[in-house]
């Protein structure tokens, strides 16, 4: 492969000095005749970073078996229901309001120092935001208003709005190229904006027209309509592009392929957990240890699925995919369009009698764990490569193989593979300009850094944003956030000298106000203790004074109140309060989006490093200093 605009340089790693802990683990994998598999359901994010690994594999694990999988086998979108409505794709943010229960997957990225991290409204209402007065005063309406205040920083994801929830197996490559088209379009606009040098964004801009080139090109070469294809296609070029070669040792696969289950696979080690959950000898058991497991964490439990519920999804490839119900004979397979019940000759108590009742039913199947399931079918036969902090649902997973081993079920699995790098320390390497986006300006303490300052000050920012986010909540006043706000670095002097002014007015013309009020209560108590049928002309004379002088405070009073200076005064104050509040909720906002850097730093996209680097230092620096480590099952953190 010839450097271009389009890759790093030939073999950018190929002399790659690794860590030890990379070496060992790999060299230790090679003589235990493991395999690796990187499973990811996208190809334009973070999954080609793990080409690092197989750069290292080629120098000190050549025999080592490394598969790249396209998990096809996921759903290529999830909407929020009411929003399923008609066929196609659209570019979707993520936040906490509107896109709050959307799932992308497949075809997402983020843009350089973007990251997928909405921001909460539970943290903004913990600072003290009062979010619902905002949002009816925003210009744009409170839906505009939520969307501003909950939206990540520089991530997008293709939705799908068909209402069958499609497979990715099967969806069209034909038809989500133009999305994916936009998609990378955004993200490219959007990293432009913050290089700071002509001849660093004339460079992405190249990147950018060979990127897109290549969807067209294996758009154009594609022999079937599937996604699958597509993506396997990308996903291989994709490795190439970031390492400048392209390496014996990669192998390119799907999901479909790995999970397909009839007759001549349903044997196969991956599915050796099916047993249990089938074997009316454990099938109680392991259901109570994946009940428990799941508790308090989100997950449905099987009995939310219906009657006789299995950890496990049949992929029907045409027709979606579904939870499996097993009931004696009968098995149930819930798609998209209404359940498909089997009706065996035997009871359903192994994997070959499922194996050959839906190899009878349908012409294709895969058989997926849910969420819980799947790496350890994986690790039943081979060693799944992750980064370090991916996959939320681990944590259960783990927890669930302690409570399986609890009962007497434990299997033999491979460990985890974790993959740890230093995307932003390793931008020490290189020599850019950038132009921070707001929030992080706010938390760097100014707009332009270089990539050997934002490697050096990125970890302090972060911890500022955490610092603030803390402290907040206890300003308990509006000029205890100012000083607050001031001691992070926020120039707010104006904003805090306007504030003591206006509460100085206040005051003084509330007091002149309340001495008014107080007086007429004074005369109120007079006029009340004249008030009697005996009283004397003396005394009726003088109520008349008094209620005279009561009607006269009350003009006054109500005049001052109503007066145009007490009015504006009134407004002024107000307004800036509300002022101050917005700033409260961007500055937390911005907070927020700032500890994102921490995900992105494990998650980075893989065509950062070729669009900003062109000289191939900013990757080899982050391969250089990757470490690897296993992690085995059951030993993992608590969820």
């Amino acid at each position: 492969m010839t450097q271009s605009a389009s890759s790093q340089p030939p073999g950018v790693l190929s002399d790659c000095n690794f860590t030890q802990s990379v070496r060992d683990c790999l060299e230790q994998l090679q003589a235990a005749g493991s395999w690796i598999l990187c499973l990811g359901q996208t190809v334009f994010w973070d999954e080609v970073v793990k080409a690092v690994a197989l750069a290292a594999c080629a120098q000190h694990a050549p025999d080592l078996h490394f598969v790249a999988a396209i998990h096809d086998t996921d759903y290529f979108s999830k909407l929020p229901r009411g929003d399923r409505t008609d066929e196609g794709f659209s570019l979707q943010p993520r936040d906490d309001s509107a896109t709050r229960e959307l799932w992308a997957a497949v075809a997402e990225t983020s843009a350089l120092f973007g990251a997928e991290v909405p921001v909460p409204q539970s943290v903004l209402r913990r600072a003290g935001v009062p979010l619902r007065g905002l949002a009816r005063r925003h210009p744009g309406g409170p839906a505009a208003f939520l969307h501003e205040a909950t939206a990540a920083y520089g991530w997008r994801g293709v939705a799908n709005h068909h209402p069958d929830l499609s497979v990715a197996c099967d969806v069209d490559g034909h038809d989500v190229c133009r999305p994916l088209s936009e998609l990378l379009h955004w993200a490219f606009d959007t990293t432009e904006q913050v290089l700071a040098e002509p001849q660093a964004r004339e460079h992405l801009r190249r990147f950018a027209d060979a990127l897109l080139g290549s969807l067209k090109g294996c758009k154009a070469a594609l022999q079937s309509h599937g996604l699958t294809e597509l993506y396997t296609r990308l996903l291989r070029l994709f490795y190439n592009m970031l390492l400048g070669e392209e390496l014996p040792q990669l192998h390119v696969s799907a999901s479909t392929d790995l999970f397909c289950f009839n007759l001549q696979t349903c044997d196969l080690p991956r599915f050796d957990l099916l047993d249990l959950f089938l074997d009316p000898a454990t099938r109680h058991d392991a259901s109570a240890a994946y009940n428990e497991a799941v508790e308090h964490s989100g997950i449905y439990t099987l009995d939310r699925f219906g009657e006789g519920a299995i950890p496990f999804d049949l992929v029907v490839c045409g027709q979606g995919r579904g939870t499996l119900r097993v009931l004696g004979r009968r098995a149930v397979v819930e798609l998209p369009r209404g359940a498909v019940v089997l009706d065996a000759s035997r009871d359903l108590t192994d994997r070959r009698a499922l194996a050959e009742l839906v190899s009878e039913a349908f012409q294709r199947t895969c058989l997926v764990g849910k969420a819980l399931i799947l790496p350890l079918m994986v690790s039943r036969e081979a060693t799944l490569l992750l980064h370090e902090g991916g996959s939320v649902y681990l944590p259960v997973t783990h927890r669930l193989v302690r409570l399986l081993r609890e009962r007497g079920m434990d299997l033999s699995l491979n460990p985890l593979l974790r993959l740890k790098h230093e995307t932003w320390d390793s931008l020490s390497a290189v020599e850019v300009q950038f132009l921070l986006p707001p929030h992080l300006a706010r938390f760097f303490g100014r707009s332009r850094v270089s990539s050997a300052e934002f490697a050096a000050e990125w970890r302090s920012a972060v911890d500022r944003a955490q610092r603030l986010l803390a402290d907040i909540p206890h300003a308990a006043s509006h000029e205890s956030l100012l000083c607050l706000l001031a001691r992070y670095g926020l120039d707010v002097a104006d904003t805090a000298e306007r504030l003591r002014d206006l509460i100085v007015r206040r005051r003084a013309s509330a007091e002149t106000l309340r001495r008014m009020l107080e007086q007429k209560k004074q005369l109120w108590r007079q006029i009340k203790s004249l008030q009697r049928p005996d009283a004397s002309p003396e005394q009726q004379q003088r109520l008349r004074e008094l209620k005279a002088r009561y009607r006269e405070l009350g003009r006054a009073a109500r005049g001052l109140a109503r007066s145009p200076e007490h009015q504006t005064l009134q407004a002024q104050y107000a307004d800036l309060i509300w002022q101050i509040e917005a700033l409260r909720q961007q500055v937390v906002s911005d907070a927020v989006r700032t500890t994102g850097l921490t995900m992105a730093n494990n998650r980075p996209s893989w065509w950062w490093f070729p669009a900003v680097d062109p000289t191939g230092r900013w990757l080899r620096r982050l391969a250089e200093t990757a470490e690897m480590r296993f992690e085995p099952f059951g030993e993992g953190p608590e969820d």
